[in-house]
């Protein structure tokens, strides 16, 4: 039998949004249960800030649709360790070592477009753009290109 439940949150922050909870109010979770719901919890509350933040940004929609659909992908990847975890079908420490890529990407590769000194620089002032984890639509990329010859 199932000791936990992964159901949505009562107020979804991003798509996918959940919780894992036990079953049984009563039942006490080990030590490796509690460490993988707060991994699980952890990352799922970085991927609401990444949202929270791009309300506050004037970003070009074709990002922030990349960056929505990333947050999607990598919840979505949170829940199907949660699903399995609380099926029984992992341990707890093994839903734990498939969390830790996951967090790691969640970490590292959140879309974006950030702009600093090229190095090395060819003239006073030049800079370089660098796109992370998103693909830049046709009239961009043409940008890109010419920015770098």
């Amino acid at each position: 039998m199932a000791d936990f439940a992964v159901h949505d949150r009562a107020s979804p922050r991003i798509p996918n949004d959940f919780q894992i909870d036990p079953i049984d109010p009563a039942f006490q979770p080990s030590d490796e249960e509690k460490a993988f719901i707060a991994a699980a919890q952890q990352a799922l509350d970085q991927l609401a800030r990444y949202a929270t933040s791009d309300t506050s940004t004037r970003l070009r929609g074709a990002l922030l649709a990349a960056r929505a659909a990333w947050r999607a992908a990598r919840a979505g990847d949170v829940r199907t360790i949660a699903n399995e975890f609380a099926s029984g079908a992992i341990t707890a420490q093994a839903a734990s070592d498939r969390m830790a890529p996951v967090a790691g990407q969640i970490a590292q590769a959140h879309p974006d477009v950030s702009i600093a000194a090229a190095a090395p620089q060819r003239f006073r002032g030049e800079f370089a753009v660098t796109v992370t984890g998103y693909t830049p639509d046709a009239r961009e990329q043409a940008y890109l290109d010419r920015q770098r010859r």
